[in-house]
């Protein structure tokens, strides 16, 4: 089978890889083997051939001269953002992302500043069951339903009861208080389970980055510790609201990416979240 010398360019004219693929290889298969020494998170790379961009599905031997030859390409990035709308279509993408850590690490709050913009400086209800907001945002083209689960704080009362939480996940958000070192105790204990684990996108998530004086832990231990966990690490502010677009938005986009298609489960109710037990979070 014939194949294609591929290289792939900077703009500015610098090499980012070169591959050998067949003709019937995708524009996929570029992107995935040709990457950048230190690729940004929240970019979309795009190819680009005698000034077009190319489509993912799009298959060489139909985008060039025929093979054997060589391909020079060029690659552009473009921001990954969502954009926020009142209202979606009946039929659309649904993406479930839970939010997992001990109960003074600000889930609650990391959930409400995303889904409604808002922080309360009171105290605030702990969350006993499994409480829950939902974002309706346009992925560049595509319209998706975002559904955040906000997990119960003392897991080991529900541990008969763990499948619940993970059910339908595609992303689990793992929240840490900056402030208070123990909270990376009740991460690891998350990550144990065997649910968690087959969740491919997973996020470590330092919350409370405003607090600087009452700092604990730095942005050095939290990073080495999501590198050591295989965790994508972001510093939130739930009060100031620094961060959380762009930890969701990451969630978001790396789902889409995957093409996660849960397997069809039967519709268990969730249950409500309890008021009778308070925590401040932040």
């Amino acid at each position: 089978m014939a194949s294609y010398s591929i290289r792939v360019q900077q703009l500015s004219g610098k090499l980012i890889g070169e591959v050998e693929l067949p003709e019937t290889a995708r524009v996929a298969s570029i992107l995935e083997a040709v990457r950048p020494e230190e690729p940004e998170l929240l970019v979309r790379r795009v190819l680009v051939f005698s000034g077009r961009s190319l489509a993912e599905t799009e298959v060489l031997g139909q985008i060039g001269p025929k093979a054997p030859a060589v391909l020079d390409l060029h690659e552009i990035t473009q921001p990954l953002r969502t954009e926020r709308v009142a209202s979606l279509p009946e039929k659309c993408r649904t993406i479930h992302l839970g939010l997992f850590g001990e109960c003074r690490s600000g889930k609650t709050s990391l959930l409400h500043r995303y889904a409604h913009n808002t922080f309360n400086e009171r105290m605030m209800p702990s969350t006993m069951g499994i409480d829950f907001q939902v974002a309706r945002v346009m992925a560049h083209d595509e319209p998706v339903k975002v559904m955040l689960w906000d997990q119960p704080a003392g897991k080991e009362r529900f541990r008969t009861h763990t499948s619940i939480y993970f059910r339908r996940k595609q992303a689990i958000l793992l929240v840490l208080d900056l402030t208070y070192p123990q909270s990376f105790r009740d991460i690891s204990e998350w990550l144990r389970f065997r649910e968690a684990e087959v969740i491919p996108t997973k996020l470590l998530i330092g919350n409370k980055a405003d607090l600087v004086e009452e700092r604990r832990i730095s942005r050095e231990e939290a990073e080495i510790y999501a590198k050591e966990h295989d965790l994508v690490y972001f510093e939130t502010s739930a009060k100031e609201g620094t961060g959380v677009e762009e930890a969701m938005d990451y969630a978001i986009f790396d789902v889409l990416a995957r093409e996660i298609q849960p397997p069809a489960q039967p519709v268990v109710r969730e249950p409500l979240r309890a008021s009778n037990l308070r925590c401040e979070v932040q």
